[in-house]
């Protein structure tokens, strides 16, 4: 079991002083004498350290070993042959071993060779090295477990692989400083060389396992940010933005917030062609007085022409009247002009044209009393045949008017 001894600092009240007498035991030379520390009072009690305690501290140790890589231990196998390590002892658990690895390993299962004994490498129980897990110059650590030596890899960081990271060296960052200049001055980083951009073939030839520090952060930021001139790139705030750049004529443009009804989300801006002077808007238009009043709109349905105001017509649509309108009601009016002259010089040329008395009847009155009131007919004549002053017949004809048939149809006119 590991332990870590905490050793004691003897304190004496005398830590110089030793008694010197003859042997208790009988060597046959005189001048042999036993010496005995005289310490008196003791106020702590030192350790006593033993040859086992300084045989576990050497246990506890990591020594750093050379190793060469040979290929003589069997075929297919990556030997790595300690060479300058001195041991008394024989293997033990937990002996801990460091080394920079002199070549890569080209096969599965490579071996540790000390004192001509074979010792595999392992990641852990169940896990054998594969091919290249030992990576030239990158450095192991060992740790025996009693059979076969656990691997811990010292190995160089990359964008996928922990490990140990250089840093850039200032030559360096300078240098690849500059070569980035380059290509962001030129805008050339897009430009294809053998199939490959540049800014690709300069990402194969930078070290990806290198930190920038500080002072390499700067040497690239003090030449890639640095204010713009005339003729070269670089940062350029707005307030240098608006001082440079043309200013765009905006006099043929008119705010949003002038046009009338602005709040209206749906509000649609009338559009205007500048070849021929052609406005384009919507099937209706609504208008308003400069106090935002409703005044009235127009509208258009493919056929017909309409407005509305608020004051006529309750607000409707009132359809608007244009000159083919006022043809069709002057040619009506011409024609009911007609037909009225027509109507006026019949009347005022035959008294009489529609109605005629026809079917003349004589029906005695004289002791008979025939002459009675008959449905459509009128009395026209009265006769007194014999001269005694009494009327002995009365003369009676059809009233009629003629309606329909062309003319060729006549009516008597009944009772009302």
């Amino acid at each position: 079991m590991p332990i870590i001894k905490k050793f004691l600092r003897g304190v004496y009240e005398h830590s110089n002083l030793f008694k010197i007498r003859n042997p208790s035991v009988t060597v046959g030379d005189n001048e042999v004498k036993e010496i005995t520390p005289f310490r008196g009072v003791i106020q702590t009690r030192g350790s006593v350290i033993s040859s086992d305690d300084f045989n576990e501290m050497q246990k506890n140790g990591v020594y750093f070993i050379e190793t060469e890589y040979s290929e003589n231990y069997g075929s297919g196998v990556d030997a790595y042959v300690i060479k300058n390590l001195e041991s008394e002892q024989e293997l033990f658990e937990g002996l801990k071993l460091k080394f920079v690895i002199p070549k890569t390993n080209n096969f599965d299962n490579p071996v540790v060779i000390f004192k001509n004994n074979n010792y595999s490498l392992k990641f852990n129980d169940n896990e054998n090295l594969k091919s290249k897990s030992l990576i030239k110059d990158n450095i192991v650590n060992l740790i025996y477990t009693g059979n076969y030596f656990l691997i811990e890899l010292i190995t160089q960081a990359s964008e996928n692989t922990l490990g140990i990271a250089k840093l850039y060296s200032s030559t360096e960052a300078e240098t690849d400083s500059d070569r980035v200049k380059e290509i962001i001055e030129k805008n050339t980083g897009n430009n294809e060389e053998s199939g490959k951009t540049k800014w690709a073939k300069l990402f194969e030839t930078l070290d990806h396992t290198k930190i920038l520090t500080v002072r390499g952060l700067v040497k690239f930021l003090s030449k890639l940010l640095k204010p713009a001139g005339e003729d070269d790139y670089g940062l350029i705030n707005y307030k240098t933005i608006k001082q440079v750049s043309p200013k765009p004529d905006l006099s043929p443009y008119q705010l949003k917030t002038n046009f009338w009804k602005y709040p209206d989300s749906s509000l649609k801006v009338v559009g205007a062609n500048s070849e021929n002077g052609h406005s384009y808007a919507g099937t209706e238009i609504e208008m308003f007085n400069s106090a935002g009043g409703y005044t009235g709109s127009f509208h258009t349905n493919g056929g017909r022409a309409y407005y509305k105001v608020p004051n006529r017509a309750g607000g409707g649509w009132l359809e608007i009247m244009d000159h083919i309108d006022m043809a069709a009601r002057d040619n009506r009016m011409n024609s009911m002009d007609t037909n009225f002259n027509n109507i006026w010089n019949t009347l005022n040329n035959d008294t009489v044209r529609d109605v005629r008395l026809v079917g003349l009847i004589t029906p005695i009155i004289a002791h008979a009393n025939q002459a009675t009131e008959r449905n459509g007919y009128v009395v026209t004549g009265l006769v007194n045949g014999n001269n005694d002053h009494i009327v002995d017949l009365v003369q009676m004809r059809a009233l009629q008017v003629r309606r329909g048939g062309n003319g060729s149809n006549w009516y008597n006119v009944p009772f009302g």
